[in-house]
Protein backbone atom coordinates (compact mmCIF):
# COMPACT_ATOMS: atom_id res chain seq x y z
CA UNK A 1 0.00 0.00 0.00
CA UNK A 2 1.67 3.19 -1.14
CA UNK A 3 0.52 5.39 1.78
CA UNK A 4 1.66 3.01 4.50
CA UNK A 5 4.17 4.82 6.66
CA UNK A 6 5.33 2.02 8.98
CA UNK A 7 5.55 -1.76 9.17
CA UNK A 8 2.69 -1.86 11.67
CA UNK A 9 0.19 -0.29 9.26
CA UNK A 10 -1.72 -2.12 6.55
CA UNK A 11 -4.81 -1.86 4.40
CA UNK A 12 -7.05 -4.62 3.12
CA UNK A 13 -9.46 -3.92 0.28
CA UNK A 14 -12.34 -6.24 -0.49
CA UNK A 15 -14.33 -6.14 -3.70
CA UNK A 16 -17.85 -7.45 -3.17
CA UNK A 17 -19.65 -9.46 -5.78
CA UNK A 18 -22.28 -7.62 -7.77
CA UNK A 19 -25.28 -6.57 -5.69
CA UNK A 20 -27.51 -8.88 -7.73
CA UNK A 21 -25.47 -11.84 -6.44
CA UNK A 22 -25.57 -11.02 -2.70
CA UNK A 23 -28.28 -10.75 -0.07
CA UNK A 24 -27.16 -7.50 1.57
CA UNK A 25 -26.30 -3.99 0.47
CA UNK A 26 -22.68 -2.94 0.92
CA UNK A 27 -23.64 -0.43 3.62
CA UNK A 28 -25.28 -3.20 5.65
CA UNK A 29 -22.14 -5.32 5.30
CA UNK A 30 -20.02 -2.41 6.56
CA UNK A 31 -22.28 -1.81 9.56
CA UNK A 32 -22.26 -5.50 10.57
CA UNK A 33 -18.49 -5.75 10.13
CA UNK A 34 -17.87 -2.68 12.27
CA UNK A 35 -19.94 -4.18 15.08
CA UNK A 36 -18.44 -7.67 14.81
CA UNK A 37 -14.84 -6.49 14.47
CA UNK A 38 -15.07 -4.11 17.44
CA UNK A 39 -14.03 -6.98 19.73
CA UNK A 40 -10.69 -7.21 17.89
CA UNK A 41 -9.95 -3.54 18.47
CA UNK A 42 -8.29 -3.92 21.87
CA UNK A 43 -4.82 -3.47 23.28
CA UNK A 44 -3.81 -0.74 20.84
CA UNK A 45 -5.38 -2.33 17.72
CA UNK A 46 -7.47 0.07 15.62
CA UNK A 47 -9.75 -1.30 12.91
CA UNK A 48 -11.52 0.99 10.47
CA UNK A 49 -14.08 -0.38 8.04
CA UNK A 50 -15.13 2.15 5.43
CA UNK A 51 -17.20 2.05 2.30
CA UNK A 52 -15.55 3.71 -0.67
CA UNK A 53 -18.02 6.16 -2.25
CA UNK A 54 -19.31 5.05 -5.63
CA UNK A 55 -17.99 6.74 -8.71
CA UNK A 56 -17.32 5.85 -12.28
CA UNK A 57 -16.94 3.00 -12.57
CA UNK A 58 -19.21 2.10 -9.68
CA UNK A 59 -17.53 -0.48 -7.47
CA UNK A 60 -18.74 -2.09 -4.25
CA UNK A 61 -15.44 -1.88 -2.43
CA UNK A 62 -14.88 -2.07 1.30
CA UNK A 63 -11.68 -1.01 3.00
CA UNK A 64 -10.74 -2.57 6.32
CA UNK A 65 -7.68 -1.22 8.09
CA UNK A 66 -5.94 -2.82 11.06
CA UNK A 67 -3.56 -0.55 12.97
CA UNK A 68 -1.51 -1.15 16.07
CA UNK A 69 0.20 1.09 18.55
CA UNK A 70 3.96 0.74 18.86
CA UNK A 71 3.59 -1.24 22.11
CA UNK A 72 1.39 -3.92 20.51
CA UNK A 73 3.37 -6.93 19.38
CA UNK A 74 3.37 -8.01 15.76
CA UNK A 75 1.80 -11.40 16.55
CA UNK A 76 -1.29 -9.75 18.11
CA UNK A 77 -1.52 -7.40 15.15
CA UNK A 78 -1.22 -10.25 12.64
CA UNK A 79 -3.79 -12.32 14.54
CA UNK A 80 -6.30 -9.45 14.41
CA UNK A 81 -5.67 -8.98 10.68
CA UNK A 82 -6.17 -12.70 10.01
CA UNK A 83 -9.42 -12.72 11.97
CA UNK A 84 -10.57 -9.73 9.96
CA UNK A 85 -9.70 -11.46 6.69
CA UNK A 86 -11.57 -14.60 7.79
CA UNK A 87 -14.66 -12.58 8.70
CA UNK A 88 -14.58 -10.75 5.38
CA UNK A 89 -14.28 -14.08 3.58
CA UNK A 90 -17.48 -15.24 5.30
CA UNK A 91 -19.31 -12.18 4.02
Amino acid sequence: YYRREAANLAELRVLLVDKSERDHQSHGVVMRLREQLATLATDGIVIKVVEVPPGPPVLSTLVAEVYRDAFVDEQTHSHAALQLAARLQQE
